[in-house]
């Protein structure tokens, strides 16, 4: 049996064939922008560019090139090109417009003007030749859902009736170049023309004008689309948008969008309320209908997540609900996930400054300190969707060109950053920085703030900074003092909830028994016990509602029940039992209880009671594949925000679909 492309992304799998539902709302929906898959020739396409783009009824995802016209079953290309010596071949290769009949049957328009069906019969094509010299280049399709198709050309509009065989030909202004055509569920036809917008209310009768605004009299309409709500929109070649209302045959401008000179040419819907608009030139433009709130998303040759170009042609919503858009660089595609899991990479013009995220903490407000690699501090506020950041520069003042590796809040307007060169005070509403001269020279990697105290792990140990005026206090190795730090590079701190502070470093878990006297309990590693600590090199620290300790380590997940008396004993949990990964980077309880893991390799859920793990890939929203140490926090609406490689991954409360 021939597999559909659902099929082949997970989708049935995991939402048994149906389309997605939509997410539940969320001020990060806003911050978060859309992440791309690309298919370009390295996939198999014909062509590197993308001329059109459309699903037929056993679910196949076809893409027009100048090079041919490709099939995407999920795994592999199937390219169709003409053959001289095949008469059921691809007419032409240049395949520039593609259209689904009410039968779930492909059509396609060549820039001569030559229409064909793919023949799933045959595996080839028929072709309906207009006897009158062609239309030139084919600017849109439509099928009537009655046996026909129309064909909107730089010579008019068109009328096929399939099973005569013949063409009828419209006169007047629609004799003339037709940009867009669109026949709506209620049966009227919409033709976009060099003299604005026509309509035809059902299978008789002539077109009519509608009535434009003034900004758009003389725009040729080059986009039509109606969207889930039955609200019919329409662009133009100058960027305009505008809606129909279709009972008073008006056109009204959506003030919203500016005119961006660039060419409307295609509609979608991710989601009801949210329109994308694809321009050629201009990347995608999203609206929320009756918001008012618009976003921009182009290509970023950073970002390999970022739409693929620029010049989008035309964009499809499939029956799974995943977007596709064809563009001059190929063919891409958004999966937007079950609305639980989501990743923000950086985007242009207003997003992210940089691709790498190494910290992450809470900010007061709901927001969130992002720590980059190379790009500084970043506040992101989801409520107002802005991001401000503090840049590296040099001289006095500045925040100095490094990672920042560890960030901390400790009141609205200061937050700590600690860098491989030290840590720094950093006063937010004057954009400066000032090292903290204790621990000048030293590598921080982890802070953890608490009332008027903020501890820092690092090269130096573990040194605790009274913000009131309490005197620094370092904790380090001593070679000869049992109690001391099993090791002096502190990377991971955490506070559980009875109160106990518990440090991971390179060479064991410490837990503090006694502050004052700087007494610590070691727990090292034992080769010879497969129940000992699963590796010394402790990279992250969380606790269950069991009140079990979670150890983030080089050789898996080591649990622990801190109410052990003599012997420490641990459960591993490594790669043998599900995770994709033996390096954890970073592990925090979600609010459901189960444990997120961010690895070498990728996202995961565990169920803490049966240690049954779940690795969440692009089908669930989860696009970073490599996270940061310690890079994890849970913020005040209880979303866990995950750092990575390449961006972030919030995990925001409930559940995902058909865990087992």
């Amino acid at each position: 049996m021939r597999a559909i492309w659902l099929s082949l992304l997970g989708y049935l799998w995991l939402f048994g064939g149906t389309a997605l539902a939509d997410p539940p709302p969320s001020a990060w929906d806003d911050v978060a922008p859309p992440i791309f898959r690309h298919l370009t020739p390295a996939e198999g396409l014909p062509y590197p560019v993308g001329l059109a783009v459309a699903q037929d009824g056993q679910g196949y995802i076809w893409a027009a090139t100048p090079g041919g016209l490709a099939r995407w079953d999920g795994y592999r290309m199937t390219v169709f090109r003409h053959d001289d010596n095949d008469p059921a071949s691809l007419p032409e290769n240049i395949v520039t417009r593609l259209t689904v009949d009410e039968r779930g049957r492909l059509w396609l328009g060549t820039v001569s003007g030559i229409i064909a069906r793919y023949d799933e019969a045959i595996q080839g094509f028929a072709v309906y030749r207009e006897q009158g010299g062609g239309f030139g280049r084919i600017l849109g399709m439509a099928s009537d859902r009655k046996g026909g198709i129309w064909v909107a050309s730089g010579q008019g509009l068109a009328h096929l009736d399939i099973a005569g065989n013949s063409w009828s030909h419209e006169g007047g202004v629609l004799a003339s170049e037709v940009a867009g055509i669109l026949v709506d569920r209620a049966g009227r036809v919409w033709a976009g023309s060099a003299k604005g917008l026509m309509m035809r209310p059902g299978d008789q009768g002539a077109f009519q004008p509608v009535a434009m605004p003034p900004e758009m009299e003389g725009e040729v309409v080059s986009a039509l689309f109606e969207d889930g709500a039955d609200t019919l929109w329409f662009g133009t070649r100058r960027g305009r948008i505008g809606r129909i209302d279709a009972l008073a045959r008006t056109a009204v401008a959506e003030r919203a969008i500016s005119a961006s000179g660039h060419r409307v040419t295609s509609f979608s819907e991710p989601r009801p309320g949210l329109l994308w608009i694809g321009e050629y030139g201009g990347g995608i433009k999203t609206l929320r209908v009756g918001k008012g709130s618009t976003r921009t998303f182009r290509h970023d040759q950073r970002v390999k997540f970022s739409l693929g170009d620029n010049s989008v042609t035309e964009m499809i919503k499939d029956r799974s609900g995943i977007i596709w858009v064809s563009s001059l660089r190929g063919l891409h595609y958004h999966i937007p996930g079950n609305g639980r899991v989501t990743s923000i990479v950086p985007s242009q013009p207003d997003g992210l400054p940089g691709p790498d995220i190494r910290s992450v903490a809470t900010a007061s407000g709901g927001r969130l300190w992002l720590g980059f690699r190379a790009a500084g501090l970043a506040l992101l506020d989801p409520v107002s969707n802005v991001i401000r950041t503090v840049s590296p520069r040099p001289g006095p003042g500045g925040l100095p060109e490094d990672v920042v590796q560890a960030v901390a809040e400790t009141s609205k307007d200061i937050v700590w950053a600690g860098q491989t060169g030290g840590l720094f005070r950093v006063d937010t509403t004057k954009g400066e920085a000032t090292p903290y001269a204790p621990l000048k020279g030293s590598n921080i990697l982890v802070l953890h703030h608490e009332g008027r105290i903020l501890w820092a792990g690092g090269s130096m140990g573990l040194a605790r900074i009274g913000l009131d005026g309490l005197p620094q206090r370092l904790y380090r190795f001593d070679r000869d003092n049992l109690t001391s730090l099993s090791d002096t590079s502190v990377q991971a701190l955490f506070r559980d909830r009875a109160g106990r502070l518990w440090v991971g470093t390179q060479r064991g878990l410490n837990l503090m028994e006694d502050a004052e006297q700087g007494r610590f309990r070691r727990i090292l590693h034992d080769p010879d016990d497969p129940q000992s600590l699963p590796s010394d090199i402790i990279i992250d620290i969380t606790e269950d509602r069991s009140g079990r300790l979670w150890l983030a380590t080089a050789n898996g997940i080591g649990i622990l029940d801190p109410s052990f008396d003599g012997k420490p004993r641990f459960r591993r949990l490594n790669t043998a039992g599900g995770l994709p990964s033996d390096t954890v980077l970073s592990v925090i309880e979600g609010e459901d209880g189960k444990i997120v893991a961010g690895t070498g390799k990728g996202l995961c859920l565990i169920d803490p009671d049966t240690l049954a793990v779940r690795v969440l890939g692009p089908a669930e929203g989860s696009h970073i594949s490599t996270f940061w140490a310690g890079a994890a926090v849970k913020m005040a609406d209880k979303t866990l925000a995950l750092g990575g490689f390449g961006g972030m991954t919030l995990v925001r409360p409930g559940g995902l679909p058909l865990w087992s």
